[in-house]
């Protein structure tokens, strides 16, 4: 076989390949499309678990619904482990689009008096009110949607949104700042303000 024609073979070996990978990304949505099934699944675990926290109101009365709603969360909940590991899995085997879209986001965890929410979900807000990713103790202090979470260069970052202000370390939080492990962050303008301890990983 002739140069030309072994580069020929070699060229539509990979083609081929590209086409097969081509295929296996239309079919799952590549990372597009498993980074928006990831923020789905979040979602609709956040509205299962609102009505699950409803239901312990008057769990007496809604004693089977409470445990309907138990069980319906557990399919979210493996599927949402399945598409974060999936990402995992992916980039750290050196898929291309992966790799383009950078390390997936640490687990972020907001400790407070004993109490812990987390997420890897960029753009994630904490507050007390219902329809945040980052549920805090209800206090006279913290507002309903009171600060964001982004994802970027690698790093966790936070912005205040709520009217009392916030506090990253005992400055107070007037742009974007990078969060490190072991922040703390006081939700409120007063000194007696609700504080809770950033860990990341």
């Amino acid at each position: 076989m002739s140069q030309q024609q072994a580069a020929r073979v070699i060229t539509a070996r990979h083609r081929r390949r590209r086409r097969g990978t081509g295929d296996v990304a239309g079919r799952t949505g590549g990372a597009e499309g498993n980074e928006r099934l990831t923020a789905m699944t979040g979602a609709v675990l956040l509205v299962l678990f609102a009505a699950e926290g409803i239901t312990i109101a008057a769990v007496h009365s809604l004693l089977t619904l409470h445990f309907f709603i138990g069980m319906l969360v557990a399919g979210p909940v493996l599927l949402k482990i399945g598409s974060t590991g999936y990402r995992f899995a992916r980039y750290y085997t050196g898929a291309l689009p992966y790799v383009r879209k950078g390390p997936p986001a640490p687990l972020l965890r907001l400790v407070t008096r004993g109490s812990t929410a987390e997420t890897r979900v960029p753009g994630a807000r904490a507050g007390r009110g219902d329809a945040v990713e980052l549920r805090l103790p209800d206090e006279p202090t913290v507002s309903r949607v009171h600060a964001e979470f982004t994802f970027a260069g690698g790093q966790w970052r936070i912005t205040s949104l709520g009217r009392n202000g916030a506090a990253l370390n005992g400055m107070p939080l007037d742009s974007e700042h990078v969060l490190s492990d072991g922040d703390s962050i006081r939700w409120g303008r007063r000194s007696d303000a609700m504080v809770s301890r950033v860990e990341i990983g």
